[in-house]
């Protein structure tokens, strides 16, 4: 994979969270934490925001939603390995077996590999790459980046395979 590429992937990113969203320069650090906390759920929501929303002088979160947010985010930034990942499975609407499928195929190691070439959390194939690229786009950063491994599963290998992908299980 080449690094410019994740580099920019993740500058993208960023910038559209910072960038397109109109609000004060605390909330755009709030947007930013959450969107490398919980990158999945902070998407959802950018998601649900109305153009006029995104480009308006007025900010998006009342006071006690940008209090409420401050403490989650908070909370989960504190998660770590298994619990952060359970999460990102969670929120990307993969089955609940899944956590145990990562904790037995990587034992929650990002760059968990082995010699028949599954990698990552969820140990997905390499003959997965072009099609998770094409559903990804700018988030792809490849196999062993956490969240593109999850939202490769998620996107791309089950919908087309089901559970079937994963024949340990």
């Amino acid at each position: 994979m080449n690094p410019l590429r994740i580099v920019l992937g993740a500058l993208a990113l960023v910038i559209a969270v910072a960038t397109t969203v109109a609000c004060s320069p605390d909330e755009r650090a709030l947007w930013e934490r959450w969107s490398h906390a919980e990158p999945i759920a902070a998407q959802q929501e950018l998601a649900k925001r109305t153009p006029a929303e995104i480009s308006s002088d007025a900010p998006l979160l009342t006071p006690d939603q940008f209090a409420g947010l401050a403490a989650h985010v908070a909370e989960v930034e504190q998660l770590t390995g298994c619990a952060r990942y359970d999460r990102w499975i969670d929120q990307a609407g993969l089955p609940a077996h899944f956590h145990a499928v990562m904790r037995r195929e990587s034992t929650c190691v990002p760059t968990a590999h082995n010699r028949s070439g599954a990698s990552g959390l969820l140990q997905l194939m390499p003959g997965w790459i072009g099609s998770c690229v094409a559903a990804l786009g700018a988030a792809w950063a490849g196999l062993f980046d956490a969240l593109s491994n999850i939202l490769c599963a998620a996107k791309v290998v089950y919908p087309r395979q089901g559970g079937g992908a994963w024949s340990t299980w």
